[in-house]
């Protein structure tokens, strides 16, 4: 007889949301996943199991006891247990306590407490230790009988470990309900067979209508296949992990009802995106909310082919698991879904048959044994109807519509709410309209709401540049929004948000840097851009389809790349096809797939990347059969690959190349004197004649290639040569090259060729230049740096060598840090006393003087409202000996003494007769001694920072005095035309400029097309914020900015006593940075110039000049004395980083300003000690032991 039971539920959390079930004091299974409705099944079919075969005594404990709680008891035992057990020690006589183990253990246990009625006592089981239980009168005394129940079981478990079992943070009871079987005391009969009467043959009929018309009933049983093949969304459903449904109300009533009846085979169809899978889910929570006991409960089973066949090793075996598989399914009465029906059809074929899965289950499907709901889309329902045509015609197919803006704006709303009260953040209205805003121009071909919810989805899980609100909660905005789809599609913000757009001047400027000597061509690319970045390009065909025609080597695949880099941001985002490899006439399942391989190389490319230019070079070579693919990708921007999957072609550009009417121009008389648009013509013609009408009306613009001109190729042969000295071999192997304008020159005369264009140059470049660095780097084996000089030499290239040596110094030992408190004292008595002789010196005397003159003087002016320059530099040396002064009185009254003293009050109350009550206080002062070592530190490294002070003072005391009418020029050359190097020599510049701003005025110069001029300090501010950007990224975003332009840059620092301290960082600096698995050299030339005699523009002119006439003498042969002399190598910085080896200072390039700085003022000051040391005990000679007070080492 069933019967409902409800049973008390223990449910246990773990910080990974691992759920544990207990069934206190009726089972010692225990029950873990992460899904905790799966759970509750599984302990309901555990009791169901286990109940029918009890004995009728123990019914008594599946009552629900009235009074039941969960409490979390925190005891302190302390167990003892033995080794192992008695019977496996062999000497009896041995001491007990040596087979003892004893620990106290901590830690808070779940108990579970009931009591009945009539009951005087509660009882308490602890269900992570089994079933027993141990009685208490009161619950106060729950703790202390937990004590004696966990000694008694752990003494009998042989532990003294209870972590396993300590209760989680997150624990609660909870009721299952239980329908089962009771058991009986009767005696078990054995079953009467009951003869089977025979009836008449008019009664058949009916019996059999009888028969078919009753609804088998559901039989529970473990759905072990059903677990192991799939996904049950009834129990995700339950657990609220399903999505909901906005909007489709209809549609998921009317497929409950279809549901509901025996057989049923529902197929719905619908393009990608349009929410097959949110209607099936919101069907599953339509059947679980229904709160159906677990015996008339359907579940909902979601299986895929891939999973039906793993593991699968033997001819037979996954038919035998699909049998136990719809045997589970007609038991149990489920329904079985396929997120993709038509690959049932290829699931479990092979070489040696062709069955599968569809043709497996299609009987069962027909008799009603199983019900089956699946979804796809239309093409991919076309392209395998075919297979299986019974199958497919066993479904009835339910077609779903795709949402409008309206309705899917009331998606998105309703999913924002949801997220909201999900997560801590609140998104903008803006950002919906924009979400709606993007998908319309860029994903046509995607159907909504799905589009647009899975750009939102994106957008949240992204956490890059989080902003705050006044609530503290994460705020997407519009602009986040922009930011994102850009980093994702590769497209520019100036495309994807009108407001950023540019102006047409800006594009064009770009791409005539890019490409060269083809004016048409700048101009197309840039109207393509200007198009598209105001919305109106069509938005159901390819973003712009273009032709370039003309000769070999002519820019046409650099253009390709230019347009791919600008809009995408990358030249990987070209997707290139020879066309020449496409002849034959089976070629095109090349590039859409066929049976064997559904998925083409260019469907998977544009599916992996659909933000991309699509280069199909010398198109004109292709099969026929090619330019019929392309018909509906140039029309319609799609195409549907072999597998029946339509990709998107709507985000592409596609560019093709061809050399038709090349070679009719070439033998035109006269053409090379004619008009663009005469050649324009000419091109199209040849076009029109080749292509049938229907491909060539859907190619938006054919653009004609010019040859390349003696004016032209001169800036395109320093593109090519400067990426032939980027190479991984010249770049690896610390070499740096130097190219002589005169030699580009040579090379053009020698290789040019106007019918190749720059290919017969690349030849030339690999031919003259290439092989001969090759040669020299096997001969010598480079392990220095080295420059090498490659200058015209008559009509032949001449090399020269430059190895450059490191500089070795020796550290200052009067500069390490001090490790014991009395070398502490000594140095600070030495700053003291150098501080004491530096105010006594005739120097400062004349300083203040001169200061008191000059400030008598302004006070008597009363016009005069401005201070002179050199009466504020003088007041500013003489605060900063004050402010040194106050340090060292401070420093010896905190650091240098035995007790420190603080003060106490003592309060008492006398009575006065006159005033009453009084309070009295005492005050008094209490000494403590100093804790010199966890003071140690500190005063170190104050010490270490007025050491730089004084060096600072000490300096600018002696420097003031000086004449400082000449400025010092410090010139900072790169040795390479790498953007890199030259980007290296500007942030050298003004890491030095900004290192003595403070002691000299700045005034910036640079070499810009063989010219020095002077620099604007606003310009070059907006350089250096440029210089953490990529080349391409300056160039989108400052189109104007003259910084990739760059030759050379200069300083100059008018200010006493600049050119002593810039002595020492006279040099070359090398940086050095991993890229991949490149090592990538850039090497800077810095050197002071300044002439007494000239002004700063003039030297560095005269200096050009004397360069210029050192190069046209060695041009000729001759030989000639270098004014640019060899200099050592100074500083090497590998990735970022260098150590100075005079001072031990780490040096960040970044940072390079604070550090050059500090280390000149601790040359200084070494020098300083190094001075006096005759006078003073050298620090190195303190070798006492340390005494109390002294710390240990630092």
């Amino acid at each position: 007889m069933p019967m409902n039971l409800k049973v008390p539920l223990l449910v246990s959390v773990d910080n990974r949301e691992v759920y544990e079930l207990f069934l206190p004091g009726i089972s010692e299974k225990r029950f873990k996943g992460v899904s905790l409705a799966e759970l509750r099944d599984d302990a309901a079919l555990h009791l169901m199991e286990i109940i029918p075969k009890e004995p009728a005594s123990r019914m008594s404990l599946y009552q629900f006891c009235p009074h039941i709680e969960l409490r979390k008891v925190k005891i302190t035992v302390e167990l003892t247990t033995r080794f192992f057990p008695e019977w496996m020690y062999g000497d009896t006589n041995q001491h007990p306590n040596q087979r003892k183990k004893k620990e106290t253990w901590t830690g808070r246990l779940s108990v579970v407490v009931t009591r009945w009625p009539k009951d005087g006592f509660y009882t308490a089981y602890v269900p992570q230790l089994g079933l027993e239980s141990f009685a208490v009168a009161k619950t106060a005394y729950l703790e202390e009988g937990l004590i004696r129940f966990v000694k008694a079981w752990a003494k009998k478990n042989y532990t003294t470990n209870l972590d396993p079992y300590i209760c989680r943070s997150y624990e609660y009871l909870d009721i299952l309900d239980v329908d089962t079987e009771l058991p009986t005391i009767l005696p078990s009969r054995p079953k009467k067979k009951k003869k089977k009467k025979k009836k008449k043959n008019k009664d058949k009929s009916k019996g059999k209508k009888k028969d078919k018309s009753k609804k088998q009933k559901r039989r529970l049983i473990p759905p072990d296949t059903l677990r192991k093949v799939g996904v049950n969304l009834t129990h995700r459903a339950i657990d609220g992990r399903l999505t909901e449904a906005f909007g489709r109300d209809a549609l998921v009533d009317h497929i409950c009802k279809q549901l509901q009846r025996e057989g049923a085979a529902i197929l719905l169809v619908g393009p990608s995106g349009v929410g097959k899978s949110a209607i099936i889910h919101e069907v599953v929570r339509r059947f679980a909310g229904q709160q159906q006991s677990l015996k008339e409960r359907s579940d909902f089973w979601e299986v895929n082919g891939n999973r039906l066949i793993a593991g699968m090793k033997f001819v037979g075996a996954w038919e035998q698991r699909v049998q136990m598989m719809v045997h589970e399914l007609h038991t149990r009465q489920d329904v079985l879904y396929v997120d993709d029906l038509p690959s049932l059809v290829y699931t479990g074929r092979s070489s040696h048959s062709d069955t599968n899965v569809a043709e497996y289950i299609e009987p069962h499907i027909s008799r009603g044994e199983l019900r089956i709901i699946g979804e796809c889309t239309p093409e991919r329902l076309e392209a395998t109807r075919e297979e299986s045509p019974s199958f497919f015609a066993r479904f009835r197919v339910i077609q779903i519509p795709e949402l409008d803006e309206k309705q899917t704006l009331m998606v998105l709303v309703h999913a924002m709410r949801r997220m909201e009260a999900l997560e801590h953040l609140t998104i903008q209205p803006e950002a919906l309209e924009s979400i709606l805003s993007l998908t319309r121009r860029f994903l046509v071909h995607h159907c909504y709401p799905g589009k647009a919810i899975n750009l939102l989805m994106q957008l949240l899980s992204d956490y890059r540049n989080i902003e705050r609100d006044r609530f503290k909660r994460r705020l997407i905005t519009r602009e986040h929004l922009i930011e994102f789809f850009s980093r994702q599609s590769g497209l520019p913000s100036f495309i994807l948000w009108e407001q950023q757009a540019r102006p047409h001047k800006e594009i064009k400027s770009y791409f005539a840097r890019r490409i060269i000597g083809q004016d048409d061509a700048v101009e197309t690319v840039t109207d393509v851009v200007t198009i598209l970045q105001q919305g109106l390009n069509n938005p159901e065909r390819p973003l712009a389809t273009l032709m370039f025609v003309g000769p070999t080597g002519v820019g046409k695949t650099e253009t390709a790349k230019a347009l791919a880099e600008y809009l995408f941001g990358s030249a990987e985002r070209l997707i290139r096809f020879d066309m020449s490899e496409f002849m034959h006439p089976s070629a095109v399942t090349r590039l859409i797939g066929d049976r064997f391989q559904p998925e083409g190389d260019l469907t998977r490319q544009v599916q992996q990347q659909p933000f991309s230019v699509i280069l199909l070079d010398e198109v004109e070579k292709a099969h026929p059969s090619i330019f019929d693919a392309f018909l509906q990708v140039l029309g319609e921007g799609r195409l549907t690959n072999a597998a029946g999957h339509t990709i998107d072609f709507c985000n592409t550009v596609v560019i093709m190349t061809s050399n038709l009417g090349v070679k009719e121009a070439n033998r035109s008389l006269g053409f090379a004197t004619q008009d663009e648009s005469q050649a324009q013509l000419h091109y199209r013609k040849a076009a029109e004649s080749f292509f049938r009408p229907e491909f060539f009306n859907r190619i938006d613009r054919i653009v004609a290639f010019s040859k390349l001109t003696r004016a032209s190729i001169s800036p395109l042969v320093k593109r090519l040569l400067q990426q032939l000295l980027n190479r991984r071999g010249l770049r690896h192997s610390h070499v740096l090259v130097q190219v002589d304008p005169e030699l580009v020159e040579l090379l053009i005369d020698q290789g040019f060729d106007p019918q190749y264009g720059a290919r017969s140059m690349k030849r030339l470049l690999e031919q003259r230049l290439t092989v001969p660095l090759a040669q020299h780097l096997v001969s010598h084996s480079v392990h220095q740096t080295t420059v090498i000089q490659l200058f015209r030499k008559k009509d032949n290239i001449g090399m020269e060598l430059w190895g450059l040596e490191e500089i070795i110094l020796k550290p200052f030992e009067h500069l390490k840090k001090a490790r014991r408190w009395n070398e502490l004292k000594l140095r600070f008595e030495q700053l003291k006393h150098a501080l004491q002789g530096m105010e006594k010196s005739d120097e400062l005397k004349q300083i203040v003087q001169e200061r008191s003159e000059l400030l008598a003087t302004f006070n008597a002016d009363e016009d005069n409202t401005d201070p002179p320059e050199r009466l504020l530099s003088l007041s500013e040396l003489l605060g900063g000996q004050m402010q040194l002064r106050k340090f060292i009185e401070q420093f010896e009254e905190d650091y240098m003494v035995d007790y420190h003293f603080i003060e106490t009050s003592d309060h008492w109350y006398s009575q006065s007769k006159l005033w009453g009550p009084q309070k009295n206080t005492a005050f008094s002062q209490e000494p403590i001694e100093l804790d010199r070592q966890r003071l140690f530190p500190e005063a170190q490294e104050k010490i270490f920072q007025a050491r730089i002070d004084f060096a600072s003072l000490l300096y600018r005391t002696k420097a003031i005095q000086e004449d400082n009418l000449h400025p010092a020029i410090l010139r900072f050359l790169p040795a390479s035309e790498s953007q890199s190097t030259q980007r290296w020599s500007i942030q050298l510049a003004q890491q030095f400029a900004s290192s003595w701003s403070d002691w000299a005025t700045i005034k910036y110069f640079a070499r810009k097309q063989d010219k020095w001029e002077e620099i604007e300090s606003k310009e070059w501010s907006e350089w250096y914020e440029q210089l953490r950007m990529g080349e391409e990224e300056v160039l989108q975003f400052f189109p104007e900015s003259r910084m990739l332009e760059v030759q050379g840059v200069a300083i100059t620092l008018h200010g006493p006593g600049m050119r002593p301290l810039l002595e020492d960082e006279l040099g070359f600096y090398q940086h050095n940075a991993q890229e991949g698995p490149d090592l990538i050299c850039d090497l800077v030339r810095i050197e002071e110039v300044s002439d007494s005699l000239r002004l700063p523009l003039e030297q560095l002119h005269h200096l050009d000049e004397a360069f210029e006439a050192y190069r046209e003498t060695r041009r000729k042969g001759l030989d000639a004395e270098n004014p640019r002399p060899q200099l050592p190598l100074i500083r090497v910085f590998n990735d970022g980083a260098c150590e100075d080896q005079e001072t031990g200072e780490l040096i960040d390039h970044w940072k390079l300003d604070k550090d050059l700085h500090k280390i000149a003022m601790l040359r200084i000051f070494a020098r300083f000690l190094a001075h006096t040391e005759q006078t003073a005990q050298p620090i190195d000679d303190v070798h006492d032991e340390p005494t109390s007070d002294d710390t240990q080492e630092a």
